[in-house]
């Protein structure tokens, strides 16, 4: 077993776990609050986690071009480094691009030792600025925060990202109808909602279901009238706009 998995496990104190949920709880709670509060009525933010992968990322990014819909992607650092054309891509066609972490680790295993957490945003930042893209936004993966991660993620002027939608399309058993149904059914009067352009557990068909979903969903939707939007590129981000 790995230091830092040790440690998690059984050299840390179960506080810092619960302190873990709470700073989570929290963050969430404000942060999708916020984000609402800066949406109309029928705005929908569209954003994708876990990418990016050369089997998936290609066949969203078509079903948005074709729409002519921009969406926020958060990435995992170590994997735009393996494809950074799908990086370059992204900001060709308009997307913004957040971080997702340096790898798809849990932050309430991982994130609990200080070391970790430093080096998931430092690296994690670095890699993306070596790439062109210079983050503003952050979601940890499973939407799950230490107080560490919190910390070095505040330091970073990075802003939470988090959502208030989600069709669990990464389960084995989704497809294009129960994704596209589900986003129907949850989006409300406005939403941020999450889907995965990728699968970080290794290859699989589920973010090819949601491209399939969006082909559905994102034409249906803007004949309903709603809007795809992105958040504002031009506000300032500040250390109590990201705590």
């Amino acid at each position: 077993m790995t230091l830092p998995v040790a440690a998690a496990i059984g050299g840390l104190p179960p506080v810092l776990f619960a302190a873990a949920v709470l700073v989570t709880c929290v963050h969430r709670s404000r942060g999708v609050r916020r984000l609402l509060n800066g949406l109309r009525e029928k705005q929908i933010i569209l954003t994708f986690d876990d990418g990016p992968q050369e089997s998936s990322t290609p066949a969203v990014l078509d079903v948005l071009r074709q729409n002519s819909v921009h969406a926020l992607f958060f990435v995992t650092a170590e994997r735009a480094r393996q494809c950074p054309e799908l990086i370059r891509q992204m900001q060709a066609d308009g997307h913004q691009i957040g971080l997702h972490g340096l790898a798809h680790r849990n932050p309430w295993l991982w994130g609990l030792w200080p070391g970790y957490a430093r080096r998931e945003i430092a690296e994690g930042v670095d890699i993306l600025r070596l790439l062109g893209v210079s983050p503003r936004y952050f979601r940890p993966a499973w939407g799950r925060l230490s107080p560490f991660t919190a910390l070095y993620a505040r330091r970073a002027g990075l802003r939470f990202f988090f959502w208030n939608v989600m069709a669990e399309d990464w389960e084995p058993g989704a497809t294009a109808f129960s994704i596209d149904q589900r986003l129907r059914a949850r989006r409300g009067s406005k939403a941020v909602i999450c889907l995965h352009d990728a699968f970080h557990r290794g290859a699989s068909e589920a973010p090819l279901h949601t491209a399939a979903a969006l082909r559905h969903f994102i034409p249906a939707s803007l004949a309903q009238g709603w809007q795809f939007t992105l958040p504002d590129p031009g506000a300032p981000v500040s250390c109590q706009e990201a705590a």
